[in-house]
């Protein structure tokens, strides 16, 4: 883990302090795991206001650890390893919250394997570019189509209330059944949505 120390108009490298970000991204995957445990196996000792707050709480701190990787590296995921560790927390929250809600029956399967099989697919394509190009993700775009679908912070934030929303109304379902079907069209427009902002990658990839 990157471990910095801010001076004036700078960051310096420190065995000192954790880099902010990186602690955001470490506890929000690990809230997220408990709260996919409790779902699964004792969603009664949880209340639907509750587990609101939680989901909540949870894809705020992927806003906060943005804004703080913005003012500690002075550039939306300028750093390189920072930028693929935040990806992984996203990965892992946006996968081990699906759980609990296809174990419920109130989700359809095929999301979670969707998302899945395109979280691998595509981290390995932007870890290859990394390599060649040492670019962090939402940089490594060259056309106005990547820019636009993929890096834009309009795209991003809506892409990120979507599975806010689908969250939310998941566990909705898991309490009363009736938002089951309107749960899961907020799932295959989330999905959707995806596809848009995986599909520039996946062309400028096989493209070269």
């Amino acid at each position: 883990m990157r471990i910095v120390r801010a001076g004036k108009g700078k960051v310096e490298k420190s065995s000192l302090f954790i880099r902010p970000a990186d602690l955001i991204t470490t506890v929000r995957w690990l809230l997220a795991v408990v709260l996919a445990v409790i779902l699964a196996f004792s969603p009664g000792k949880l209340n639907v206001c509750a587990g609101m707050a939680a989901i909540i709480l949870i894809f705020f701190m992927d806003y906060l650890d943005g804004m703080l990787a913005r003012r500690f590296e002075g550039h939306d995921n300028c750093n390189v390893e920072g930028a693929f560790y935040d990806i992984a927390g996203d990965r892992t929250v946006e996968c081990v919250l699906q759980v609990p809600f296809v174990y419920a029956a109130v989700l359809n399967p095929l999301v979670l394997i969707y998302y899945l099989s395109k979280n691998f697919m595509i981290d390995h394509i932007r870890y290859v570019i990394a390599l060649k190009s040492r670019k962090a993700p939402f940089m490594q775009g060259k056309t106005r189509m990547f820019v636009g679908l993929v890096s834009s912070r309009i795209m991003r934030g809506l892409y990120g209330f979507m599975k806010v929303l689908m969250f939310l109304l998941l566990l909705l379902a898991m309490y009363n059944t009736g938002f089951t079907h309107l749960a899961n069209i907020i799932a295959y427009i989330t999905v959707f949505i995806s596809i848009l902002r995986t599909a520039p990658v996946v062309i400028e990839f096989v493209r070269g």
